[in-house]
């Protein structure tokens, strides 16, 4: 099996271009290379395959795409408006723009894909195997990293179980523990198995500590409600929103769609997008607190559906 394949990125205005991709790669390296080949900020990247956002900590092994697959890049400004990349330095060296040509079906290889497989290193696959993992944790108050082993099936919220009983935490909270791979600078989401975030050696996992609830708790008065501003994709509209910090993000949608019919605003048909908070997609089953949203706080709509792994 072929490591390196080419994918071909499509973006608005009839624009392509090629990258040389290795398999094991993260969608992270992915955009790290067209930032440093084309000029597009990481930040602004946004993959979308077969109508699914692509999350930068998937190794491109994981995911279906293939020889010559085709991956939407939209690229965000911070009024949502796509732009195409700036046209390279001839002569170029790394990838290429080219005018979009029809792939023939019989021309795509089928590759089977071994979730354990990796490149001529048995022992990784083989430490791929195991049933454990020791996490080295960076705590607040720690100068040191602290070794905590889990099974690899555990969830992340299992580990901020272990954190928050651990000497140095003590008093903490674990809904106030949030929890980030070193090497990726992305926060774990507490639902996702460890192993599905691609863990293959021990992992450095950095703490931070969310804010504290304001005062009152769960007791929902008016002063304890938040005012989000919600950017649908494609439009110029910013809708101002109130919510509580422990309702769950699936509140936005009826009364986003609300406001919509009054409005006129577009919004996709069939419930066909998601909410995206500082660059991370949310998870409508968990609360706004749980995502550290603070008043005032932008959240935009992205057309599509979610891809955590495949």
């Amino acid at each position: 099996m072929d490591f390196e394949i080419d994918v071909i990125f499509e973006v608005c205005g009839g624009i392509f271009f090629s990258i040389e991709v290795n398999r094991f790669e993260t969608i992270r390296d992915v955009k790290d290379k067209i930032q440093t080949i084309h000029q597009i900020p990481i930040s602004q990247q946004y993959f979308i395959f077969k109508g699914q956002l692509l999350q930068d900590h998937l190794y491109v092994y994981t995911t279906p795409i293939l020889h010559r697959s085709r991956i939407h890049l939209f690229i965000l400004t911070a009024d949502a408006q796509n732009l195409a990349p700036p046209p390279p330095p001839p002569p170029p060296i790394h990838g290429h723009f080219f005018l979009a040509q029809p792939l023939q079906p019989s021309t795509v290889p089928k590759i089977e894909y071994d979730p354990l497989l990796m490149p001529d290193i048995s022992s990784l696959s083989q430490r791929r195997m195991m049933t454990t993992l020791t996490a080295s944790v960076k705590m607040p108050k720690s100068r040191d990293r602290i070794r905590i082993e889990s099974d690899r099936k555990d969830t992340v919220g299992k580990l901020k179980e272990k954190i928050a009983a651990h000497e140095d935490m003590q008093g903490v909270p674990v809904n106030r523990i949030a929890l980030q791979l070193h090497s990726m600078r992305q926060e774990l989401n507490d639902h996702v198995a460890l192993q599905e975030y691609a863990v293959v050696e021990n992992p450095e996992i950095d703490v931070f500590l969310k804010p504290p609830l304001p005062a009152g708790g769960r007791g929902r008065t008016q002063s304890g409600k938040l005012k989000v501003k919600v950017l649908p994709m494609l439009t110029n509209e910013r809708i101002e929103i109130e919510v509580f910090p422990l309702d769950t993000v699936s509140v936005l949608r009826p009364k986003l769609e609300e406001l919509q019919r009054m409005l006129g605003f577009r919004l996709p048909e069939g419930n066909a997008y998601f909410f995206i908070h500082k660059q991370q997609d949310m998870h409508e089953d968990q609360s706004f607190h749980w995502h550290g949203v603070s008043d005032g706080d932008t959240i935009e709509t992205f057309d599509g559906f979610v891809i955590t792994n495949s």
